[in-house]
């Protein structure tokens, strides 16, 4: 079955129902296709408007979970998101920077995921949403491993919160791989400095795909190097 609503309380009541499979930018989705059917609901969120573009409130800058990374670089954003950006040009090919998903990218939880690694250097954290309830957790909690979330069967990520007082601070995303944009990276190193501290994540990865998720590497306070 496939369903696509309208709405995210539609969304939502789908979810509740079928635990259904979520389609959203469809790029991780649609290629493990080569693996073997989809089987179950297909939930289809592509029409969900209030999912997308980005929203500053008192304490955070609020990214909606359908937001592509195209729409990250075209967004007017502080210069402390400089490295989130520098993360979306790693993101494949154009075409596909204009189809995937931020949450996505989170959901996959992929080792190897630029955002990531890019989004916890921010200190960001994860908006999650069901039929019944909504609950907010840490980004470097939520990712449990390779392709392990804590994100429950009936749940939508709706949205990236990070802190408005990053909003400021510099940050940098660094990339190793053998080629650009068609490759996973071996190690990916975002760095975000602000005046009293020094904040990083990084993911390690000797082979594609593989190992750890994104950790933080805890600043040293007294001498202000990682």
């Amino acid at each position: 079955m496939f369903l696509r609503p309208g709405t995210l309380d539609e969304a939502l009541a789908a979810l509740a129902e079928t635990r259904a499979t979520i389609l959203s930018g469809g790029t991780d989705l649609f290629p493990a296709l080569s693996f073997g059917p989809l089987r179950g609901t297909v939930l289809d969120i592509s029409a969900i408007s209030e999912l997308r573009g980005t929203r500053f409130t008192d304490t955070h800058i609020e990214i909606g979970g359908r937001t592509t990374w195209s729409e990250i670089l075209s967004t007017n954003l502080p210069r402390g998101f400089d490295g989130l950006k520098a993360a979306a040009r790693e993101i494949g090919a154009v075409q596909i920077q204009n189809q995937a998903t931020v949450a996505g990218n989170i959901c996959n939880a992929s080792p190897a995921a630029d955002g990531i690694a890019a989004l916890m250097a921010l200190d960001a954290d994860v908006t999650l949403a069901s039929h019944s309830t909504t609950r907010t957790q840490p980004l470097k909690d939520f990712v449990l491993g390779n392709r392990k979330t804590t994100r429950r069967p009936d749940e939508l990520l709706t949205s990236i919160r990070v802190p408005r007082r990053l909003g400021n601070a510099a940050s940098i995303f660094l990339k190793l791989a053998r080629k650009r944009l068609f490759e996973y990276g071996v190690e990916q190193h975002p760095v975000g400095f602000t005046q009293r501290s020094v904040r990083g994540g990084f993911v390690r990865s000797p082979f594609p795909a593989v190992q750890r998720p994104a950790g933080r590497v805890p600043a040293n306070r007294d001498k202000g190097r990682l």
